[in-house]
């Protein structure tokens, strides 16, 4: 049972992520400013030459990775949380940290300017990886 809690909490994480990349999507593809609590580091690190990859804003990537997070910890809670969708799992929120961790580092030492809603994700991403190495090691005492 503690796996399912974990995989909800996992899907509720994904679904948050999903919400602020969609939100962070509209306006880097909008003439819109972007509020940012942390003055105007959203809106340089939006304008920045890091802000698409292959061709679509970073923030449509984040989107697409949080929508297969959500999907894969439906498909998680729903089926029985075996050993395969818990490793699964876990390399998903390994390859977000990553991403996350790197995207960061550009913020920080490359275009220097941080935005606050990229910061809340990058957190969301962290959150999803402690809960999936903490899934992963539920599933792992389970008798098979």
């Amino acid at each position: 049972m503690a796996v399912r809690r974990l995989a909800l909490f996992y899907a509720i994480l994904a679904a948050a992520g999903l919400i602020l990349s969609a939100w962070l999507w509209y306006h880097a593809t909008h003439t819109t400013v972007l509020f940012c609590p942390s003055g105007g580091g959203c809106n340089t690190v939006q304008q920045s030459p890091y802000a698409h990859f292959l061709g679509l804003p970073v923030a449509a990537w984040g989107a697409f990775y949080y929508l297969l997070a959500v999907f894969v910890a439906g498909w998680w809670a729903l089926a029985a949380p075996g050993q395969m969708l818990s490793w699964l799992v876990l390399v998903l929120a390994a390859a977000g940290e990553a991403v996350s961790f790197y995207l960061t580092y550009l913020e920080l030492f490359v275009i220097r300017a941080v935005c606050f809603w990229c910061l809340v994700s990058a957190a969301i991403t962290t959150l999803l990886l402690v809960t999936a190495v903490a899934a992963r090691r539920a599933a792992a005492r389970r008798p098979a």
